[in-house]
């Protein structure tokens, strides 16, 4: 798999991670972490015994199943064609499979085996994609099929950079930031032939989606970037709507939004995350027709919270 040296080197980073491995990736972003994420590739995961923790289902707008199983100190995750990943959240390092659609695996890899990582280090994994504006980062929330990823392929068809399309990685700090994910855009089909997206190139194609990995130019690094707005997206048949969230609307919104693990005290610390983000920055409701033909309006709206 060509891309982005991701050796001990520490030039490639993603989540607020320095990546390790003698592997290398295309969709991590340049520049160094808080600390080091190992990679590690083993062709000799063993399945885990007993239930799964969490299940997911394959559905329209996450295609591929997965579980989610205790494995000793750390985890076990399943990923539809992708395999067995072995994760050691406190170390952190992730154990990956062989792969002949390494493209397909990167992508799992920075999903739910990243966040088992960034969730122990204390950090929020909010189902949101985000984009920067004038050095802020808005995030856009919603669950789904909710135009998370048109509205980001519309900022960045506006030339405005992507810092999450899926998985936001929020850190609850006096200044909430946000820490970069894969340089990534997971398009639908229909999507995909409506928007031109300069700086990126097709790495993988599905039957109802398109994998385009985000070049160095248009991804920049991987450093922090504080959180300047939170906007929940939803549906209206009426002309787009942009309003302000009272607080306890916005800790539920959040809330419904975010991953976390089961148990008292990961709910705690999840709940106390969401609180903290919904008290430090501005949330937003927006709705819209989710038209391609109302994309730059719909960009332009949401970009203008960042002045108030």
């Amino acid at each position: 798999m060509g891309g982005r040296d991701s050796d001990v080197s520490g030039q490639a980073s993603i989540f607020g991670y320095t990546i390790q491995s003698p592997l290398s990736f295309m969709l991590t972003r340049n520049g160094e972490g808080d600390g080091p994420l190992r990679i590690t590739l083993d062709g000799a995961i063993e399945p885990p015994a007993g239930p799964a923790l969490l299940e997911w289902q394959p559905r329209p707008d996450h295609p591929r199943g997965a579980r989610l199983h205790q494995s000793g100190s750390g985890y076990s995750v399943w990923i539809d064609q992708s395999g067995w990943f072995q994760i050691d959240h406190r170390q952190p390092a992730i154990a990956i499979p062989p792969s002949a659609e390494p493209c397909r695996r990167e992508a799992s890899l920075w999903g739910l085996p990243a966040a088992l990582c960034f969730i122990e280090r204390g950090d929020l994994s909010l189902h949101a994609a985000a984009v920067e504006v004038d050095g802020s980062a808005i995030l856009l929330a919603a669950p789904g099929r909710g135009g998370k990823t048109t509205l980001a392929c519309g900022f960045l068809q506006s030339g405005y950079r992507v810092l999450a399309e899926d998985v936001s990685c929020c850190r609850p700090s006096a200044v909430p930031l946000l820490l970069p994910g894969p340089a990534m855009l997971r398009v639908r089909a229909d999507t995909f032939a409506h928007v031109e997206l300069a700086g990126t190139r097709v790495v993988a194609e599905d039957p109802d989606r398109v994998i385009l990995s985000i070049g160095p130019h248009a991804s920049g690094e991987g450093r922090a970037v504080p959180v300047r707005a939170v906007v929940v997206l939803g549906a209206s048949t009426s002309e787009p709507a942009l309003e302000r969230v009272a607080l306890p609307e916005a800790i539920r919104a959040l809330w419904s939004l975010s991953f976390r693990l089961p148990g008292d005290v990961h709910r705690a610390r999840c709940f106390q995350a969401v609180t903290a983000i919904a008290s430090a920055v501005p949330v937003w409701s927006f709705r819209w027709r989710r038209s391609f033909r109302g994309l730059t309006d719909a960009v332009t709206a949401i970009a203008s919270v960042v002045g108030d």
